[in-house]
C-alpha cells in the first residue's frame, strides 16, 4: 500500500524535464536516470570542437546553478559523469590519473552518442573529446581557476548552434541517447516479473533507490524496502517483485518528501511526511498546520511575516470553532507516513490515510482538548517535547510518538505512557526549565484525562464537565483543589518573602504534595499564617485558603496519597490557580466569540 501510495504520488506531481531551459528543480521530481547537481563552468564550443568560450557561471555568492544531468553516482575510483564533470575528467590536468580520467570520459561518451553522431551537437562534441586536452583553446589562467576547485568545480558544455538551450543535455537527441544507454545498463540482464506496483510485466529491481540525507541513517543512505541479500527473498525469487521503474518513481517521491520542508516534519528522531491527492497549497496547508503548526509559528515570527502569522492563527481558530477553511475541500484525501532510519533501512512507524474533512474533525478535537488559558496551540511533537529529559528532541521516547500521532490522526485516546512519562517530567523538574513547561504539561495532562473519559464512556469524574480551558472555582475535586491551594500557599510566601529567594515551597515540597498531601499539607499552612501575616494582600490570600479548604470533603483533612489521575488534576488546578493569581483583573474574562471569524460564518 505504501508503494502505491508513493507511486500514484510521483506520477501525479510535475515531473523536471531535461529538455526545459530552466526547470524549477525545487518543486519538481527527477525523471529516471537524471539528478541536480550544481554547475560552475560553462565551456562553448563550436562544429569543430573548437572551445569558443570557457566561463563561471556561478551565481554572485559563489555558489553553482542548479542543472538537471544524467544520475551517474561517484564513490570512488574513475567514473565519469555525462555530459559535465569537473576538471580533472574533462581537462585530464590530474598529474596522477588525469589521462586515465579523460579517457574514460571520452569512452562513455562515444558508447553513448556514436549511435547518433549525425546529430550536429553529438558530432561536435565528440570532435572535442578527442582532441588533446592541453590543445584546447582555455587560457593558463582560466585552467588554474578549473584547476583549483578539482573535484568540486562541475564544468557543463554548450554548443553553440542553438543560443536558447544553455547547456548539451537539453538536447533531445542527446537526452534519448543517454536514457537509451542508461535503461540498457539498469535493466539489461534483470529478471521480468510482474510489477506488484503497476501489475506489468517488467523488469524486476535488483536494488531499491537509497535516500540520503535522513537523521540518524547512514551517511550514504539508506533503503525503503531491502531485496539484496538471499534472507530478504522468499518463494525462491532472487529479486523483488517491484519493476525497476516502480522502485526508481517510489525511491524518487520518497526521496522529495524528505527533502520537502513542507512536506516534512521531525517528531523525535523519526520523520513524519505527508501530502494530499488533491495537490493544493491549501490543503497542503492544512496537513502542515496539523502536524508541524509550531514550526510554521516559529518561522513566521522570526522572519516578522504578520500576514502568515496571522493567516495560521485565524486557521486554527477557524479549526477549533468547527468552521471551513477556504479553499480546502473536505472530500481530498491525505496521507501520512512515520518512517524511523535504522542504519542502512528505514523502518515504517505509522501509515495513515483518510479525508481532509476527518482530519480536521480530529483537529479540532485535538485543539479543544488541549485547550489552556496561557499556551498557545501546539502540535503535537510540542507537547511530546515535554517528556524528553532537558525537552530535547532527540531525547523524546521513541514508541511514544507513533501512539501520539495516531491519537491526533485519528481522534484515538492518548496512551497512558504519556501520561506517566508527564508526571515523571514533573517529579524530575517541577516544570522549572522554562516558563512555559507548566502550561504545556498541564494541557496535556488534561487532554489525557478527557479524552480517556470521552471514548471509554467512564464519566464516574466527569473530566470533561469540571476541567475547563481557565480556572473553574466550581470544581470540588479534592486533587483540583490540593493543587489550587498550593499556588496560592506558594503566592503568599513569594509576596512575603520576595521572588529572589533561592527556594520557594514548589521547589522544596511540589513533588511530595501531589502524591501524599497528608504529610505535606499541614505544614505548609502553618507556615503560611506567617507569610500571609507579612504579604501585601495577605488578607485576600488568607480568605481564598480559607474558601479552597472549605471546599474539601472533610475540610481541614488531607488524603493521604493521590492516584495517577488525581496527580494529573492537581498540577492542573496549580497552573490554572497560578495563572489566575498572576492576571490583571479585567484580563480574566474575555468575550465568548473572541477568535471567532469576522466573516460569522455558522458552524459547521
Amino acid at each position: 500500500m505504501i508503494l502505491d501510495d508513493l507511486y500514484r504520488y510521483y506520477e501525479a506531481c510535475d515531473i523536471a524535464s531535461p529538455l526545459s531551459r530552466e526547470p524549477n528543480l525545487d518543486d519538481q521530481l527527477c525523471p529516471r536516470f537524471w539528478t541536480v547537481k550544481s554547475v560552475e563552468w560553462q565551456v562553448t564550443f563550436d562544429d569543430d570542437g573548437r572551445v569558443l568560450a570557457c566561463k563561471p557561471v556561478a551565481t554572485a555568492d559563489g555558489k553553482g546553478i542548479q542543472k538537471l544531468l544524467p544520475d551517474i553516482a561517484r564513490t570512488s575510483g574513475v567514473r565519469p559523469f555525462v555530459f559535465a564533470d569537473n576538471a580533472t575528467y574533462v581537462l585530464g590536468d590530474d598529474p596522477k590519473r588525469g589521462e586515465q580520467a579523460h579517457d574514460a570520459f571520452k569512452e562513455i561518451h562515444h558508447a553513448i552518442l556514436d549511435a547518433v553522431v549525425d546529430e550536429p551537437a553529438a558530432r561536435a562534441f565528440l570532435k572535442l573529446l578527442d582532441r588533446d586536452p592541453a590543445s584546447l583553446e582555455i587560457d593558463e589562467t582560466t585552467r588554474q581557476a578549473l584547476g583549483e576547485r578539482k573535484g568540486n568545480g562541475i564544468i557543463a558544455f554548450h554548443y553553440d548552434d542553438d543560443p536558447t538551450w544553455m547547456q548539451l543535455q537539453n538536447k533531445a537527441v542527446l537526452a534519448g541517447a543517454w536514457e537509451r544507454y542508461a535503461k540498457q545498463g539498469a535493466d539489461g540482464g534483470r529478471p521480468s516479473g510482474t510489477c506488484l506496483v503497476t501489475g506489468d510485466e517488467a523488469p524486476l529491481a535488483g536494488l531499491f533507490p537509497q535516500v540520503t540525507s535522513i537523521p540518524g541513517a547512514q551517511g550514504a543512505g539508506a533503503s525503503l524496502v531491502s531485496f539484496n541479500q538471499p534472507a530478504f527473498c522468499s518463494y525462491g525469487h532472487d529479486a523483488a517483485s517491484i519493476s525497476t521503474d516502480a522502485a526508481y518513481k517510489c525511491g524518487e517521491a520518497l526521496r522529495y518528501l524528505l527533502k520537502s520542508p513542507s512536506h516534512r516534519t521531525l517528531v523525535g528522531n523519526d520523520s513524519v511526511i505527508f501530502w494530499t491527492e488533491g495537490g493544493g497549497e491549501e490543503d497542503l496547508g492544512i496537513m502542515a498546520l496539523a502536524l508541524n503548526a509550531d514550526d510554521l509559528i516559529a518561522r513566521a515570527q522570526k522572519g516578522g511575516d504578520e500576514t502568515t502569522l496571522n493567516a495560521i492563527k485565524d486557521n486554527l481558530n477557524r479549526i477549533k470553532l468547527g468552521l471551513p477553511i477556504r479553499g480546502v475541500n473536505d472530500s481530498d484525501r491525505y496521507h501520512v507516513i512515520g518512517i524511523a532510519p535504522y542504519q542502512a533501512r528505514l523502518a515504517i512507524r505509522f501509515c495513515e490515510e483518510g479525508t481532509l474533512g476527518e482530519l480536521q474533525e480530529n483537529l479540532r478535537r485535538y485543539l479543544r482538548d488541549t485547550e489552556m488559558v496561557g499556551v498557545q496551540p501546539r502540535s503535537i511533537k510540542g507537547y511530546l517535547e515535554q517528556t524528553a529529559p532537558l525537552g530535547k528532541r532527540e531525547n523524546v521516547p521513541s514508541p511514544l510518538i507513533t501512539a501520539c500521532m495516531r491519537a491526533l490522526i485519528e481522534g484515538a485516546p492518548f496512551p497512558q505512557s504519556l501520561y506517566g512519562q508527564l508526571l515523571s517530567r514533573m517529579r524530575a523538574d517541577r516544570a522549572t526549565r522554562n516558563s512555559w513547561d507548566m502550561g504545556l504539561r498541564a494541557a496535556m495532562l488534561k487532554a489525557c484525562l478527557i479524552r480517556r473519559e470521552r471514548i471509554t464512556g467512564d464519566d464516574s469524574r466527569d473530566y470533561e464537565g469540571s476541567l475547563k480551558m481557565a480556572l473553574n472555582e466550581e470544581n470540588d475535586h479534592i486533587a483540583y483543589l490540593l493543587g489550587r491551594l498550593f499556588a496560592v500557599l506558594e503566592k503568599a510566601q513569594i509576596e512575603a518573602i520576595g521572588a529572589g529567594t533561592n527556594a520557594t515551597i514548589r521547589d522544596r515540597y511540589m513533588s511530595s504534595a501531589a502524591t501524599t498531601p497528608a504529610r505535606v499539607f499541614p505544614q505548609l499552612l502553618r507556615l503560611a499564617q506567617h507569610h500571609v501575616s507579612k504579604a501585601s494582600y495577605g488578607g485576600s490570600y488568607d480568605r481564598k485558603i480559607q474558601d479552597i479548604v472549605s471546599r474539601m470533603p472533610d475540610a481541614g483533612s488531607f488524603p493521604r496519597t493521590l492516584t495517577y489521575d488525581e496527580q494529573g488534576e492537581f498540577y492542573i488546578g496549580y497552573y490554572q490557580q497560578r495563572q489566575d493569581l498572576y492576571t490583571k483583573k479585567g484580563e480574566k474574562e474575555k468575550p465568548a466569540d473572541e477568535g471567532r471569524p469576522a466573516d460569522g460564518e455558522p458552524d459547521r
